[in-house]
């Protein structure tokens, strides 16, 4: 017995209904719908979310060490921490240069030392802008619990006008 082409690829059952023969069966339709609906929850699940922390410091002199916290409680992914600052027009200088410490839960200390780079030509017509700059690529806070991020202005002089805030935003 000679075995027949399903409905979807007969050409001739085109021909005699007159209808445009379904590609592919409903079944098999449904299929790709639930897989391609399970990658989509899976990929978008493995995303890191996005986690800003800044604390305001005072614009007219900024001189005292500004701390932000952050409760972890992700031990697996790897992050990437940039250091955030918020600068008003006023700023005098064209390096923002910081000493970033963090403070595990364990109450193990490091320190970083950030250079941000204010404006890349004449500010734009406004009050205040962000700049950011990489601290750490590939970091993996690996003890749940809250880690502590204090900002120390390195930059000649006692105090620094211009700083409106700074924080930590883990990507």
């Amino acid at each position: 017995m000679a075995r027949r082409t399903p409905p979807f690829r007969d050409t001739a059952y085109v021909r005699r209904t007159g209808q445009a023969a379904n590609r592919y069966p409903s079944r098999l339709r449904r299929a790709a719908m639930a897989c391609a609906a399970g990658c989509t929850v899976l990929a978008t699940g493995c995303l890191s979310p996005l986690e800003i922390r800044v604390t305001e410091t005072d614009p007219g002199g900024w001189g005292s060490p500004a701390t932000v916290a952050y409760d972890n409680r992700d031990t697996l992914s790897e992050r990437t921490l940039y250091v955030t600052a918020r600068l008003r027009n006023n700023f005098g200088y064209d390096r923002l240069t910081l000493a970033v410490t963090t403070t595990t839960p364990d109450g193990y200390k490091w320190r970083d030392t950030v250079s941000i780079r204010a404006f890349d030509g004449v500010p734009e017509a406004g009050l205040f802008f962000d700049r950011e700059q990489l601290v750490r690529t590939r970091t993996t806070f690996a003890r749940p619990g809250r880690y502590l991020f204090t900002f120390s202005p390195v930059m000649p002089g006692g105090s620094i006008e211009g700083v409106a805030a700074v924080g930590i935003d883990i990507r």
